[in-house]
């Protein structure tokens, strides 16, 4: 599969999103002044480590964030022809699970216990389309065997504690895609599992884009997970977007300081060499930043750094950095 996709229609559109989260411990900021766009069929990773604003972003884009606790600000999320900021509840009960689905990184969390695996599979199509119930059952059934799930019609009648782990992330990623979204969002969808079923679920991910093309935001810290899947990377640090690249540009020559770490860890992971965590530590999200939030733990901080605002800037078609160093090709890095 092609690793860079022609320019497609424009699916999502984000401009200066920012999220602020109440706590016991005061409000936060885990997303901050995010701008983004995603086109039809996409494949885009986000990367980055625990804490950076990969799961919040993307639980703010089909609303599963607690009403009472999140405040989202933005100039602007508009997905196919709505403006998700001023959209209407019950246009949300139209749009989540039909148009945007969401595959969640505990199976046993994203599925209800006292309810059988073909209950909960034919559930979005009671809820968003008229269907006979023979073609409810049917298309269930089709759905297991499209996620490679064994004697669908058994597995039907089963609860998902019936399941191994890898079977009920199977159904999990079929009762998302059952409905046909546009937008599928996984997150830490292989986390749960070992590396044989991490494999496997990554390969079925492919097969069924490959089948059916959707647009898909995949949720990791794991930067092996992206190559041979998605068609773009997003890394994500202390909630801002500090660099975004075609997965093989991204591999090939990171343009951002935070990204090189990622990729050196990765480098020597299985090495007998010991692993070196980053100095530092990140910034206090109590306090939305204008300027790098990576510069109290970057080897190449200079005094700006504390000081001036950051915006992303093309450095390459398609390849963006918001390292000011990078921009003013003061330092250049080499994997």
């Amino acid at each position: 599969m092609s690793t860079i996709l022609q320019r497609q229609k424009k699916l999502l559109s984000i401009k200066n999103l920012t999220i602020r989260l109440r706590t016991r411990h005061g409000d936060i900021f885990p997303v901050q002044n995010v701008t983004c766009q995603i086109d039809e069929h996409e494949l885009i990773s986000i990367v980055g480590e625990s804490g950076s604003g990969k799961s919040v972003f993307a639980l703010s884009l089909a609303r599963l964030l607690p009403e009472k606790r999140v405040h989202i600000n933005a100039n602007e999320i508009n997905f196919l022809n709505y403006n998700l900021m001023n959209l209407p509840k019950r246009d949300w009960l139209k749009i989540r699970g039909a148009m945007i689905s969401y595959v969640f990184q505990d199976s046993l969390v994203a599925l209800n216990p006292h309810l059988t695996v073909g209950y909960q599979l034919t559930e979005p199509l009671k809820i968003h389309y008229k269907y006979s119930p023979e073609k409810l059952r049917q298309t269930a059934i089709d759905f297991l065997k499209a996620v490679q799930i064994p004697d669908p019609e058994l597995q039907m009648k089963r609860y998902p504690h019936q399941l191994s782990g890898g079977m009920r992330q199977r159904v999990a990623i079929a009762m998302a895609l059952i409905s046909r979204p546009k937008l599928l969002i996984a997150d830490e969808p292989t986390t749960a599992l070992d590396a044989t079923l991490q494999a496997q679920i990554l390969n079925l991910f492919k097969k069924l884009h490959h089948e059916k093309p959707f647009t898909m935001i995949i949720i990791t810290h794991d930067l092996s997970l992206v190559t041979g899947l998605c068609h773009r990377v997003w890394i994500m640090y202390a909630g801002k977007i500090l660099e975004t690249a075609p997965v093989p540009r991204l591999f090939h020559r990171p343009l951002h300081p935070y990204t090189y770490a990622l990729l050196s860890l990765r480098k020597n992971m299985g090495s007998r060499k010991r692993l070196q965590s980053l100095p530092g530590n990140p910034p206090d999200l109590k306090i939305p930043l204008e300027r790098c939030p990576f510069a109290e733990r970057c080897p190449y901080t200079v005094k700006e750094c504390y000081e001036e605002p950051i915006s992303p800037k093309e450095m390459e078609p398609d390849h963006f950095t918001t390292c000011r160093r990078i921009i003013n090709r003061e330092i250049e890095l080499s994997v």
